[in-house]
């Protein structure tokens, strides 16, 4: 017998603890019992209610059940590790089909599903357990093996551009020498390509254009009025409202010193396995293509330049607007 050698009192004590899941409901009966009979038809009731669901798991396993541990205490005082079978709610039960879903690394899921588990356990009073819940949803919906299929077409690339953007010859010639040797060369890590001018030449159009002639996503991430680490990287979980930085927000498509983080998202040498503070995953963006604007070159970092092509962009002329207008 397991509780042998207890007092039957600590025995339903030790039952309470580390045996019974208790929901707020189940909390409320405990505090109306006044006597120990009454504790004893409580946890009988309950071990009832347990062995009908745990029947339920094992005739519908494949409808979404998550195994539930537990600890019992035998006469010597030593833990036993069980498991129990309990149904999950049809939110539980969605995010798990989304980590199965996600085609993230075997060592990510690994710990998705350690997180997971230790949220099926959790009581919903619990004030960790939304966090859980909004933590396990993001990182499952991140998009682990998903890209875009680029297409390396130069003659698409010079007519998108010069359909959109009239003058800029030199511009536009650049641009295409960086697409040709990407296409000679799909593997090679080209420069990041910084675009400085004044606020309206058409610095951020020029980067919409270039995503739409090689077929990419476009996302655009302003980093003006950030002044912060945690902005860019994202702020770790033990803060209250803490969310993923812009960067991993920008991939899922929702919109100290800021630059050394900027630095490890755009260096070749770290992006493959960026971690944002928030999600504390390694993510994988060296296949992002990252192109900057600036106003000023003299306000961008001496270590972020130098991992730059800087093009300057002067401003519109009188005969730009008139064939603008044209």
């Amino acid at each position: 017998m397991l509780f042998d050698k207890t007092p039957l009192y600590q025995s339903v004590d030790i039952l309470l603890k580390t045996f019974v899941r208790l929901t707020p409901a189940d909390a409320y009966e405990i505090l109306r019992a006044t006597s120990l009979n009454n504790l004893l038809r409580f946890v009988i009731n309950w071990l009832k209610r347990e062995t009908i669901n745990e029947d339920k798991c094992s005739k519908s396993e494949k409808t979404g059940l998550a195994p539930v541990p537990s600890t019992l205490l035998n006469g010597n005082g030593v833990k036993r590790s069980i498991f129990l079978k309990k149904p999950i709610s049809q939110e539980l039960n969605q995010i798990q089909l989304a980590i199965k879903d996600s085609g993230m690394p075997t060592s990510i899921h690994k710990m998705i599903m350690n997180e997971f588990k230790r949220l099926c356990v959790m009581s919903t009073s619990n004030s960790d357990y939304s966090v859980s819940i909004d933590y396990i949803s993001y990182v499952a919906n991140l998009p682990w093996n998903k890209r875009t299929n680029e297409t390396l077409d130069l003659e698409k690339a010079k007519s998108v551009l010069k359909s959109n953007h009239y003058g800029m010859e030199k511009v536009k010639n650049r641009i295409l020498q960086f697409i040709a040797v990407k296409i000679l060369n799909p593997d090679r890590r080209g420069p990041i390509l910084c675009f400085i001018g004044p606020p309206g030449v058409g610095k951020t159009s020029i980067a919409k254009a270039i995503a739409s002639s090689l077929n990419r996503t476009f996302k655009r991430i302003s980093l003006g009025g950030i002044n912060h680490y945690s902005d860019i990287k994202g702020h770790r979980r033990t803060y209250v409202g803490a969310m993923p930085g812009c960067i991993i927000q920008a991939y899922k498509g929702t919109s100290g010193d800021p630059a050394a983080a900027l630095l490890e998202v755009i260096d070749p040498e770290q992006n493959s396995s960026f971690v944002d503070s928030y999600v504390n995953l390694p993510f994988d963006v060296s296949q992002v293509m990252f192109i900057s604007t600036a106003n000023n070159a003299a306000n961008i970092p001496q270590t972020l330049r130098d991992r730059m092509e800087i093009i300057y962009l002067e401003g519109y002329t009188q005969v730009y607007h008139v064939n603008k207008e044209k």
